[in-house]
């Protein structure tokens, strides 16, 4: 996936998730129905999705970090 400057937007957003079909990748205003939120929470596997937190082989987000993607999500996931 590519998440430069520019493209990243474009590809997270209303973009169905690889690892989970049917699943969008950011819903906006649903930060639950996002698989990214599941993804960096450790949780995919509850949705049927697979694969390793994220990011992967890294330090796992703060629930800090993880707020203001869910708040960013809730708030109708603008590319601002």
């Amino acid at each position: 996936m590519n998440l430069s400057a520019g493209v990243a937007y474009a590809n997270i957003v209303c973009v169905q998730a690889n690892e989970r079909p049917g699943m969008m990748r950011v819903r906006p205003l649903q930060p639950d129905s996002s698989y990214l939120v599941h993804k960096i929470q450790g949780t995919q596997t509850t949705v049927g999705g697979s694969g390793g937190q994220m990011p992967l082989g890294l330090t796992p987000l703060s629930g800090q970090q993880i707020s203001l993607i869910r708040a960013w999500i809730t708030e109708g996931a603008k590319n601002n």
